[in-house]
């Protein structure tokens, strides 16, 4: 059985964190996870490496959420590249399908301005109808020998987790979205989010708290509050939290909320940079007379979240992405030291863009037994015999007598036969191969012709005075045992002990007694040469030259 090896080319997000692509290659077969852009860049530079793959070899494109930096660059493979010219096709959970429509209407609206749009909106509109909608914990087979089941995976609406791939992930329950979940089976690899490294949140509840108190308060005394909050889905959850505290507290109801998408990149980029000054549309300066405070609501893990995690689903394989390099490897330190030494071989990969892993898993496999073998009583540790049939990557053992009955197919034996001319007894030939095989049983087959049959595999049938045929079923082992005896029946006419043999008054029924002993050991010798010569070529033999010392000493070949 071959041991199973899969290839991982990480094509973005790949000790950084934007335009998240993977690319999983296992036996023929070669799936996406994830198609975004790199927020940092513009036009091509914000795609993945797209270059680094043949886009019609592609049987499944993943997508995990609607966040740009995980399927904004999802248009632009499936329209510009060659991935039409396969069979692929492009899977996303309903739910990520329906945001993801008005954030690439959002995006497209973005890039018009730009002077290398990537795609048009009549690309757009092609690739959208022809993506797949799935629902979680519905079980997909994309193609023989692939398949995949969505989970929550708790970050934004409608995005899972896949077995082998997080995308981006969060172990923590809010108001509209539950945590990520941990698959029941146990994956060879988990490809995993490193956004935080080993960075620790502040508690999700003492952060809310802090947040409507400090809204609650500038409101109190007047005040306004600016929340620049542009991930969709964290947005939705602040309002959420706003919504439950105002219902709570009644003398609040007269203070309005407002939601004002278009100014929230703005109001962000103002915020962060907190000067002490502004300067007024009229070119005065005007002192800074707010006060600013962050509170974060990121729906990604934080360090001991995602060390737990990691830890739940004991992968063989962990591979860190979507992390800036000093979060990824401060990670993958305090990984590499949690696991080191440990009996089950777990490796930590960190790979940056276009590298490509090459890796194996444990060797156990399972085989799901049927037909007659599943039937008996079996002892633990118990050796079983049987045919093992692979399809689509499962195993199945079964009695060759089930063979045509569970899987349609049938089973053959090749016959083969050899003919020999020969110009001696058939009683020389049977007292050669029983130096040479040991036992070797004498009788007549069910045409009436005398058969010597060899070690019980290979018949060796008088068909003729002159003429002698062999016969066996093939198999590597019969085949050997027939190289073997075809070799030594031709080579007895020209063995000296033939000669010798024939002109005595032994009979060819009974071996050699003390007398013939140093006769016996020339046969053996040509026997064991004959058999050494049919397999490599040549062989030569070296008696000791005094007859006592042929008796004593072995000899050379």
């Amino acid at each position: 059985m071959d041991l199973p090896q899969l290839s991982v080319t990480v094509l973005g997000a790949g000790q950084e964190v934007g335009r998240s692509c993977c690319v999983l290659r296992y036996r023929g077969k070669t799936v996406v996870c994830d198609a975004g852009v790199h927020p940092a860049h513009h036009g091509i530079a914000s795609l993945p490496f797209l270059d680094e793959l043949d886009w019609s070899t592609v049987d499944a494109i993943l997508i995990t959420h609607f966040h740009l930096d995980h399927a904004a660059g999802l248009t632009y493979i499936m329209e510009k590249t060659n991935f039409r010219e396969g069979k692929g096709k492009v899977y996303m959970t309903s739910a990520t399908k329906a945001v993801y429509k008005f954030i690439m209407q959002d995006f497209l609206r973005m890039s018009s301005t730009s002077t290398e749009p990537l795609f048009s909106p009549l690309d757009f509109s092609l690739s959208f109808s022809s993506i797949v909608t799935v629902a979680a914990h519905q079980f997909i087979v994309p193609c023989p020998g692939v398949s995949f089941t969505p989970f929550h995976a708790g970050h934004v609406l409608g995005a899972w987790l896949k077995v082998l791939y997080t995308g981006d992930y969060s172990r923590e329950d809010d108001r509209h979205l539950v945590q990520a979940q941990v698959p029941s089976i146990r994956p060879d690899v988990l490809i995993v989010e490193s956004t935080y490294g080993v960075q620790k949140h502040e508690a999700l509840r003492g952060r809310e708290q802090r947040f409507v108190d400090l809204v609650t308060a500038v409101v109190k005394r007047g005040g306004h509050v600016l929340l620049p909050s542009f991930a969709l889905g964290r947005a939705q959850e602040i309002l959420l939290i706003l919504e439950e505290h105002w219902s709570k507290n009644p003398d609040l109801h007269s203070v309005p909320i407002y939601y004002v998408s278009s100014l929230a990149k703005k109001c962000m980029a103002d915020i962060q940079n907190s000067p002490d000054e502004i300067v007024s549309l009229k070119g005065s300066t005007v002192p800074r007379r707010l006060a600013v405070e962050v509170i974060s609501f990121s729906a990604h893990v934080d360090g001991e979240q995602n060390l737990e995690f990691i830890k739940q689903v004991k992968a063989q394989h962990i591979i860190l992405m979507h992390g800036e390099a000093k979060a990824m490897f401060s990670l993958k330190s305090k990984l590499e030291q949690q696991y080191a030494g440990n009996e089950e071989g777990i490796q930590v990969h960190a790979p940056h863009n276009t590298e490509n892993l090459k890796l194996t898993f444990r060797g156990d496999r399972i085989a799901k037994a049927i037909g007659r073998i599943a039937e008996r009583k079996v002892a633990e540790n118990a050796t079983l015999q049987g045919l093992l049939l692979s399809k689509d990557y499962t195993f199945t053992l079964l009695d060759p007598r089930d063979l045509a009955e569970f899987t349609g197919l049938s089973t053959s034996v090749v016959v083969q036969t050899q003919r020999v001319a020969i110009s001696v007894s058939l009683d020389l030939v049977k007292w050669h191969l029983e130096g040479f095989f040991g036992s070797v049983v004498d009788g007549i087959d069910a045409d009436h012709v005398r058969t010597l049959r060899v070690m019980g595999t290979v018949d060796v049938k008088h068909t003729r005075e002159d003429e002698l045929m062999l016969e066996w079923e093939s198999s590597v082992t019969t085949d050997m045992i027939a190289d073997s005896t075809l070799a030594l029946i031709l080579g007895i006419e020209s063995s000296p002990a033939s000669v010798k043999l024939t002109m005595s008054s032994h009979s060819h029924h009974t071996h050699a007694d003390e007398e013939d002993e140093e006769l016996m050991q020339q046969i053996r010798c040509e026997h064991i040469a004959a058999f050494l010569e049919s397999h490599f070529g040549s062989a030569e033999i070296d008696l000791p030259d005094d007859t006592k010392d042929r008796l004593d000493d072995p000899a050379i070949i």
